[in-house]
């Protein structure tokens, strides 16, 4: 028979914060998710997804060139005082990792393409989980989001931390054919 869901003992990973700001889910993004995505790469291609990740979100924060050595700038304006702050909020480990993506010219093409069903009998489920969930950011709105689309296929612990955002982004999305 079927399985009752109400035996199931479900644990979510992480708590879902729902009030999130885009900056904070960029550092959020980055802090948790991206640089160990970079970090533990098993090949090169994977570890050029996850920099794009993470030079494309530095890039939506206003993290620049110079934005490391501001905090020696005495008299910064507003918004200089902002990318401070940002780059303070990730750890000095972070920042030594991150740091050359304030430079770097990282660029994918987007040549992604969905055959149906996505969900092959012959495919494995992390598999078809980033490929459900690549789906699910090509229906969002978000930058945030969909620079993180090409890393789904390398990490599925990213996949799982996005996907109840992206349904919440769906659901509450303007679009009708999305949802």
């Amino acid at each position: 028979g079927a399985i009752d869901p109400e035996q199931l003992q479900i644990i979510a990973k992480a708590p879902i914060h729902e009030d999130l700001t885009d900056v904070q889910m960029g550092i959020l993004l980055i802090n948790r998710y991206l640089v160990a995505a970079y970090r533990k790469a098993q090949s090169g291609a994977a570890q050029d997804r996850a920099a794009y990740s993470i030079q494309e979100i530095l890039r939506f924060l206003n993290c620049k060139q110079d934005t490391p050595n501001l905090g020696a700038k005495k008299h910064k304006d507003a918004k200089q005082k902002a990318q401070w702050n940002i780059w303070q909020e990730f750890p000095s480990d972070v920042q030594d990792t991150i740091f050359p993506f304030l430079f770097s010219e990282y660029s994918i093409p987007d040549t992604m393409e969905f055959r149906h069903p996505i969900f092959l009998t012959a495919a494995d489920d992390d598999y078809w989980f980033s490929r459900w969930t690549q789906k699910l950011i090509l229906k969002t709105k978000s930058p945030l989001y969909h620079t993180c689309k090409s890393v789904t296929k390398d990490d599925t612990d990213l996949a799982q931390f996005l996907l109840p955002y992206l349904v919440i982004d769906i659901l509450s999305g303007d679009d009708e054919t999305a949802k």
